[in-house]
């Protein structure tokens, strides 16, 4: 398994086919570090023999008052959303996660396989899973983080 944190580099057109590229869209801001939680549940001795690089756009040092950084983020994101086999979504009860959102409107208008766990307390849990249902309706929406991680697989 591989990780890749923003704002970090990785050129994943060199890995090979074989490597299956997942990227960890959801909120961020006042949100726990659930990237890393998830990343830690799913890397288990069951899932070793897999090619794996996760690729978490928290940075562990980020001025959200600075524009030039929120530039370089999102063009981060951006970059390695277009790359990705995968994007797993987490829309906690905590945040709005208004680019995440955004992120999740493009990755099904683009045929991106996606897993998605929405808390039920959301904000915005009814939109999300209106949209999925009319965009997607085979996706399942997981309500936890648990439940994202323990449907886990790689096809």
């Amino acid at each position: 398994m591989r990780y890749l944190q923003c704002p970090n580099e990785l050129d994943l057109n060199n890995l090979g086919p074989h490597v299956h590229k997942i990227f960890m869209a959801g909120g961020i801001t006042g949100v726990g570090d659930w990237q890393s939680e998830v990343i830690g549940k799913i890397f288990s001795p069951r899932y070793v023999y897999k090619d794996l690089v996760f690729i978490n756009p928290r940075r562990a040092d980020f001025d959200i008052d600075d524009p030039g950084s929120a530039e370089k983020q999102i063009e981060w994101e951006h970059r390695y959303l277009n790359q990705v086999d995968e994007i797993y979504f987490w829309f906690p009860k905590e945040a709005k996660c208004m680019i995440t959102l955004f992120e999740l409107g493009w990755a099904l208008g683009a045929n991106k396989k996606v897993k998605i766990a929405c808390h039920p307390e959301y904000i915005r849990a009814f939109d999300v899973r209106e949209q999925v249902k009319l965009r997607a309706p085979w996706i399942k929406i997981y309500e936890s983080l648990d439940e994202l991680y323990e449907n886990f697989y790689v096809l």
